[in-house]
């Protein structure tokens, strides 16, 4: 059973980003459909990648997650109803992933 990946995606018109907070891994696009397949080839893209470290490699890298002053305001923003048409939309998700790293 692997435990989901917080992540968040904010953006306006067609402009997108999208960050998983608890691997500090992040992507742009033009949608948020875009940005979140995006964000999850990515994750899946680094989760392989560090598949093929030491165990002490892997686990300096998978330590290392988006600080929490930015984790606080996305889950803050997220939260908010931003009803402006010139605010950013952003919205909270998560990645449940099939093979999570072994550490």
């Amino acid at each position: 059973m692997s435990n989901p990946l917080q992540c968040y995606a904010y953006g306006r018109g067609s402009d997108w980003q999208a960050i998983c907070v608890d691997l500090d891994v992040a992507v742009h696009g033009t949608s948020f459909d875009e940005v979140k397949d995006s964000l999850r080839t990515s994750v899946e893209l680094f989760l392989s990648a560090v598949a093929d470290l030491s165990l002490e490699d892997q686990r300096e890298v998978l330590s290392r997650t988006t600080p929490q002053y930015i984790r606080v305001k996305l889950a803050l923003l997220a939260r908010l109803p931003w009803t402006s048409p010139g605010w950013a939309r952003s919205e909270g998700f998560s990645l449940s992933l099939p093979q999570p790293a072994q550490v």
